[in-house]
């Protein structure tokens, strides 16, 4: 098994936009804060990439990322690349979270050459 980062991220034409896209990612990040952002994605994230928990006035809880929000609604994008527009007025409470959509631990089970490579190449993405 390996890390299908483009299960939420975009690197040319190739992946999906949840996270951030890694296409020029080399330019943008030093090797050390790939790294960081791989091991501890939660420590420094993006505004545009906060995840938000809405609790409705039904019980439910709903989270992702907050793509948009209007006086009539509010739409959230989640993990599983869903959108669920939810109508402002059945939102209880809608809270910024601190911990990334990224699950730590994502590459626990790379070896330390598989790290190591998937590090060389998003440090050489320009």
């Amino acid at each position: 098994t390996g890390v299908a980062c483009k299960n939420c991220h975009r690197i040319g034409q190739q992946g999906k936009s949840i996270g951030p896209d890694l296409t020029k990612i080399g330019k943008t990040q030093t090797p050390a804060q790939l790294l960081e952002s791989i091991l501890q994605p939660s420590k420094r994230i993006d505004p545009k990439f906060i995840t938000y928990l809405a609790e409705l006035d039904d019980g439910r809880l709903l989270s992702g990322l907050l793509r948009e929000k209007t006086a009539a609604e509010v739409t959230l994008q989640d993990a599983r690349d869903q959108t669920h527009r939810i109508a402002t007025a059945t939102i209880e409470e809608l809270v910024p979270q601190r911990a990334s959509l990224m699950p730590d631990l994502l590459v626990q089970d790379l070896t330390a050459q598989q790290l190591a490579d998937l590090l060389a190449y998003l440090a050489s993405l320009h």
